[in-house]
Parts: C-alpha cells; structure tokens; sequence
C-alpha cells in the first residue's frame, strides 16, 4: 500500500480528489446529517452546515497538496467557527466523522471504490488528509511552529501530541472494523549513565540516531513517536501481536548492530542496546481503551528493565468489556445464563451496535465474589 510509485499514487490522489469534488453536493448533505449527531441541538443546521463544507473543501485540498497550511484561510476560518460556536473537542470530532463519510462515498465508486485494485491506497491518502487536517488544526490552536509540533525536534519522529491523537484513532478504527492493532514501546538501556559519563550530547546525539533508524526500520503506515526523555512508541496498524513481536525483536537486533557510541577520550566503543514492550490483540472486537493500552505497555516496559538490558516484554491486549458469550466463557457457563444475571440486575448490560456488552472488570468481580447460581 504505501510502497506503490510515486506517479501512481499522485494519478489517484488526482482521481479521488476529483471525485469529491463532483459529489461535493451529495457529501455536504451526508456530512451534515452526521454532524447533527456530534453537535445535538446546541449549533442551529446553518452552522453545521458551514462546518461540513469547510472541513470537506480543506480534506479536498490536503488531498490535493499533501498537507495543510496551519496559516490558510480554511483552517483559520474553521477555527473562527469553532471558537464562536462549537467545541474544540466536537470539531475534531467533525473531522473524524468527515474521513467515514468520505470513504463510505467513495466506496461506491465503480473504478476506485472498496472493490477495486486502488481500494488501498485511496483509503490511505484519505486517512492521512484526516490527519494532515488535525494536525493543521492543532499547530493553529497551539500557535507553535509547524516543525515543534508535528515532529520532535531532536529524534526527527512524530510528536507526542500528534501520536496521542492519532493512538485514540487507530485503536477505534481497528475496534469499528475489527482489525489487529499493536503497539512496541522502546527505551535506550541506561542512557542516564550514558550521559552522566559522556555528558548529554552524547545521548542526544544517540536518540537522534535512533529516530533516523527507527524511521528507516518501520513502514510508512506505522506511526512512530517520541513518547518520552528516553523511549519512543511506533504505533502498528493492522498487526498482529506476533508479528509486533518479531518485528521488536528485529529492531532490537538492530540497534545492537548498528548503535555505537565513542568516548571521545578514552576511545573505548560503548555499546547501546534497548529495552521492548508489545502490546496487542489480534482482532479488536471489544472495546479497548487507548489509555489502559498505553499503561499496559509502560508497566510491561518497567518489567522488561528489571531483567536486565536488552530485553523484551510482550502482552495480550484484553478487553475492557465483553459480549454475552465472552461473559459466558469468563464465568464458565452459557450466554443463555449470563442472561439470567443481566435480568436479576447482578451483571449490566449495554447496546453497542448490533450486541450487548458487559464490563470485563465487573464480570471478574462477580466470578471471584460469587457463587454462581447454576
């Protein structure tokens, strides 16, 4: 998907950014409907309105050019609305909700569309003109320079605060559609001691080069990032918690390899290895909350370093809350049972789409407080 010639993926970007605009009509009155569910009845339909054909026409031309200025007048435009009569937090919302209209048109579409060869690439270019328009958004409401916000400074690698908003985004597009997603958290072993040795240009010089290898190692659809002092994330869509695994084994093997530092002094090669943890599911079919992913992986982190350097922690993601049949298979009995409970009022239930849902944490708590009545 992201390996295709330069030349192609420019004639799709060209193909599907004519399409929206010959259905602009059509996507503005798709886009609104769904804004009403964001916005409720505190915005009037005129305003919603605006705000669908502004964020349409500005998805157009990230399309078009690959980016968005954060000083163009759409963007500030948007911001305007945004600062008058909708909240910050709704606007990306409305953002969010334009990608699914966008893709679900387009999907359609006889020679670009969810069935055809181009079906990739185009899902892509649109996924990443949502984000280009994000991150468009955020740099403005920052009033920071573009390259501060969007990329660290010192590792070259996505920004925290960019990574933060597009984990939030991967983790409910893999949820919708039922995807693998991972995660692969990375800390340079010992680098205080680096520092208190070789003194702090030595370990900058070291994260900054661990960011360019970072970026050459992983794809151009994984999301890599600086998450803090010393550690980076690289966030993987679509990916198996095998395949992370591998994939963090590889990158360690890597650094090892590749990584050396000098003093200067005594001409002594230090060598640098890294610590990893995996986080991950298969297929997210439940609802996975990206913090608990995060913290998942920052605890699996700590342990890896307790084993010494060059380690590797991996763990399956669990749900935050389970169907009927997985409250069956977590208390041992039938889903037709776990109904029992919901109607004596010992287990809550929630409509989510087409099934209901139960907190994964309450139903560990009934199975260890209970004695169940079958």
């Amino acid at each position: 998907m992201s390996d295709a010639p330069d030349g192609n993926r420019t004639d799709i970007r060209v193909r599907v950014s004519s399409v929206l605009r010959e259905r602009e009509e059509q996507l503005s009155s798709d886009l609104t409907a769904a804004l009403g569910d964001v916005l409720g009845d505190t915005v009037d339909a005129e305003v919603i309105h605006h705000a669908a054909r502004l964020v349409l026409d500005l998805l157009v031309v990230a399309l078009d050019s690959g980016g968005l200025d954060p000083r163009s007048g759409g963007v500030v435009d948007i911001l305007h609305l945004c600062h008058e009569r909708i909240a910050t937090r709704a606007l990306f919302e409305c953002v969010y909700r334009a990608e699914r209209v966008v893709l679900d048109e387009i999907a359609l579409d006889d020679h670009l569309g969810a069935t055809s060869e181009p079906w990739a690439l185009v899902a892509q270019l649109v996924r990443f003109a949502s984000l280009d328009l994000h991150i468009a958004l955020a740099e403005r409401q920052l009033l920071a320079p573009a390259s501060g916000v969007v990329r660290d400074t010192l590792t070259t690698l996505v920004a925290r605060p960019v990574l933060d908003l597009v984990f939030d985004k991967e983790v409910a597009r893999a949820q919708r559609r039922g995807h693998a997603i991972s995660l692969i958290l990375i800390d340079v072993d010992h680098l205080s001691s680096i520092n208190a040795e070789l003194g702090y240009g030595a370990g900058d010089r070291l994260l900054e080069r661990l960011g360019i290898l970072a970026r050459r190692f992983f794809r151009n659809d994984d999301w890599v990032g600086r998450h803090g002092e010393d550690s980076i994330a690289a966030l993987l869509p679509e990916t198996t918690l095998d395949d992370a695994s591998a994939l963090a084994h590889r990158f360690r093997r890597t650094v090892k390899d590749r990584l050396l530092l000098r003093d200067h002094k005594t001409d002594v090669r230090i060598p640098v290895t890294i610590s990893a943890a995996v986080v991950g599911a298969d297929r997210v079919l439940s609802e996975i909350d990206p913090a608990s992913m995060l913290a998942e992986a920052e605890a699996a982190l700590a342990r890896a370093r307790l084993n010494g350097p060059n380690q590797m922690e991996r763990v399956a993601l669990q749900p935050t809350s389970v169907t009927l049949l997985g409250a069956a298979n977590l208390l041992g009995c039938t889903a037709r049972e776990v109904r029992q409970l919901v109607r004596a009022g010992d287990l809550n239930a929630m409509k989510r789409g087409r099934h209901f849902h139960i907190d994964r944490a309450a139903v560990e708590r009934y199975k260890a407080q209970r004695t169940l009545p079958f």
